[in-house]
């Protein structure tokens, strides 16, 4: 494996590290938000925040010169985390 693409592989990795950080730290504040929702009444979904969120992210790319994903992909990314935080939610909610 040539030096280049061991650097690169060993920056993925750090990526990936971070990454897994900050959503262990999202689903935790979403665990935390389900407890006071079900405290409050309200459900734990809520598809116009939903919207609103992808919306923010979607604006935040478009003034990103530098991002290489499309709006699409940056919304199955991010519906796909909003989907595993709502589980850790419902799964707070059983306890």
């Amino acid at each position: 494996m040539s030096d280049g693409l061991a650097n690169l592989r060993g920056e993925i990795d750090r990526l990936d590290d971070e990454l897994y950080a900050l959503l262990t730290a999202r689903a935790h504040v979403a665990m935390k938000l389900g407890v006071l929702k079900i405290a409050e009444g309200r459900p734990l979904r809520d598809p116009p925040r939903e919207a609103a969120v992808l919306e923010r992210l979607v604006a935040r790319l478009l003034t990103d010169a530098d991002g290489p994903l499309t709006a699409d992909e940056l919304r199955r990314v991010y519906k796909a985390v909003m989907a595993a935080c709502l589980s850790t939610q419902r799964r707070s909610a059983a306890r």
